[in-house]
């Protein structure tokens, strides 16, 4: 007895080719053995092509886009920016800081901070820029631009010794400094408002 061989034929997609493969598989078995995957291959890959050729343009659109107007799109963000800078300095100027107080390592921040309107009166407490500037390089250390400066340091102060002290005091102009001697073992990061005072 002679057997029917039934054969599921599944399609690549491939655009060219595809239907005479099809037809020699056809005439080997018989048209009625030979089952076809339904699988609109045409459609499918001219959508996926269009879809793709679609995505290019969109992406070239926006190479596009950027390139011209990004001069534009840069000038409006700086006078956004701009303006913003400008009305918080308004909202701080007012303040005027009449004096800058400085902790530790700090001193080397108010040594190189730019000030408007020329440099206010400094309290350095247990300055020890020396450590910093030992890194650095940068020994030149001169606190003559200001217009007062009192160093406040610990008589148990093993970070900064009494040298460091000396040694900043001296490039303040007689009568415009002083050095502060606090006889204990404050820890200065826990200062309250009375130590100030």
């Amino acid at each position: 007895m002679k057997e029917n061989i039934k054969i599921l034929y599944i399609h690549g997609f491939h655009i060219f080719g595809e239907s005479k493969k099809k037809k020699i598989i056809e005439k080997a078995v018989g048209k009625k053995n030979l089952f076809i995957a339904g699988i609109n291959q045409r459609r499918s890959i001219s959508s996926f092509i269009l879809f793709l050729v679609f995505i290019i343009c969109v992406m070239l659109f926006n190479i596009y886009i950027s390139y011209k107007f990004s001069d534009i799109i840069f000038l409006i963000i700086t006078i956004i920016l701009s303006v913003e800078y400008n009305n918080s300095y308004i909202i701080i100027d007012p303040m005027k800081k009449i004096i800058t107080v400085i902790i530790i390592q700090g001193t080397v921040v108010a040594m190189n901070l730019n000030y408007r309107n020329g440099k206010k009166p400094l309290i350095l407490v247990s300055p020890s820029v020396k450590t910093f500037q030992k890194f650095t390089h940068n020994l030149d250390i001169d606190l003559s631009t200001f217009p007062y400066v009192i160093i406040v340091n610990g008589s148990d102060d093993t970070i900064t010794p009494m040298s460091i002290c000396d040694e900043l005091i001296s490039t303040v102009p007689l009568g415009k400094g002083r050095l502060e001697i606090v006889h204990d073992d404050h820890s200065y990061s826990k200062l309250k408002e009375s130590d100030f005072k």
